[in-house]
């Protein structure tokens, strides 16, 4: 699980830090899963890409070491309107730096297909806390406390849908 709670107004300082805990929770997972688990303890890539709405966006978070990412640069309706009015193929210029090749990546149909996803994924969670289980504000005041309540909000949450797989798949469930 890879969850945090930051001071900072911007979300751009948090991407690497948040990044490297995603590729270190997801190579636990894979090396625990007996499927998966093919004796070389569960190394090899785990992310196959990564997807940061435009507050993550800069180009240090962009070239940073780690699993492929698309990072937007601006609003979803944004990348949606340049993908259909200046479409891109193939991989980007041999002379794009890297906020221009991000931007054609997201051009693509194959980019923008991709980030489409991102919302589904990322604002799913957060929409069940605060309107489902009216989660809007942390009981307890300070950073420390704030961290430990929202990990232990995203635990809980990732039990719930433990639960929900496993009782569709035929274990038992805890009720």
């Amino acid at each position: 699980m890879a969850v945090s709670v930051a001071a900072n107004p911007t979300d751009a300082p948090t991407f690497v830090p948040m990044m490297q805990a995603a590729v270190t929770a997801a190579e636990k997972i894979t090396a625990a899963r007996s499927d998966t688990n093919d004796g070389d303890g569960g190394g090899g890539d785990r992310i196959g890409v990564l997807l940061a709405d435009a507050g993550y966006f800069s180009e240090a978070n962009i070239t940073a070491p780690g699993p492929d990412r698309l990072i937007a640069r601006g609003k979803a309706r944004h990348l949606e309107h340049a993908t259909r009015h200046t479409p891109a193929s193939g991989p980007p210029p041999a002379d794009a730096g890297p906020v221009e090749a991000m931007a054609h990546r997201l051009r693509t149909e194959e980019g923008i297909a991709t980030y489409r996803k991102r919302s589904h994924i990322a604002e799913t969670p957060f929409g069940h806390a605060k309107h489902n289980l009216r989660f809007r504000r942390f009981t307890g005041r300070g950073l420390t406390r704030a961290r430990g309540e929202w990990s232990f909000h995203a635990a809980v949450h990732n039990i719930g849908k433990i639960l929900t797989m496993v009782g569709g798949g035929g274990l038992p469930a805890v009720v």
